[in-house]
């Protein structure tokens, strides 16, 4: 029983390695034309999906020293995709957010993969994207906070 569990990891690890690969080639122009490191992309989307964001937030969601974070911020800030401000409540906290140009970015670079798995999903019947939406229900709830809870997606099962 759990060698079975183990080769369906090791399956699902591989197949997702697969499709990153594969996604990547097909929309890698978007991202490969930008002239930030890996660092920066990643304050450029957690400041997309969790802004504002004070320095110690960034610092700690990176896993990095708040002198590195200070120093990616810095980087965006000089290119134009994050603005800096004084917390009005706490002067001593400095709040980042993207600037108009860097939201823009970030939309555009996720767009170039909702584009392409349109394209995916294009291929699929109804029933393939039935079971795809199964799957991702449980991936979703997996993830969430809610793991306590029973299961949504998977009828008469519980955590």
């Amino acid at each position: 029983m759990a060698d079975d569990r183990r080769r369906l990891i090791d399956e699902i690890h591989a197949l997702r390695e697969g499709m990153m690969r594969a996604s990547s080639r097909r929309h890698i122009g978007a991202w490969i034309e930008q002239d930030l490191t890996f660092g920066q992309l990643k304050v450029l989307f957690l400041l997309f999906h969790e802004q504002p964001a004070t320095m110690s937030a960034i610092a700690q969601a990176l896993g990095v020293t708040l002198p590195a974070a200070t120093n990616l911020i810095d980087k965006l800030f000089k290119a134009g995709m994050v603005e800096r401000r004084v917390d009005s409540a706490d002067r001593r906290l400095v709040l980042c957010e993207l600037t108009d140009q860097g939201l823009q970015l970030a939309r555009r670079l996720r767009e170039s993969w909702l584009i392409d798995s349109e394209g995916i999903f294009g291929r699929l019947g109804n029933s393939e994207l039935q079971t795809v939406a199964e799957a991702m229900r449980i991936l979703h709830w997996s993830m969430s906070e809610r793991k306590a809870e029973p299961n949504p997606a998977v009828p008469g099962r519980d955590a």
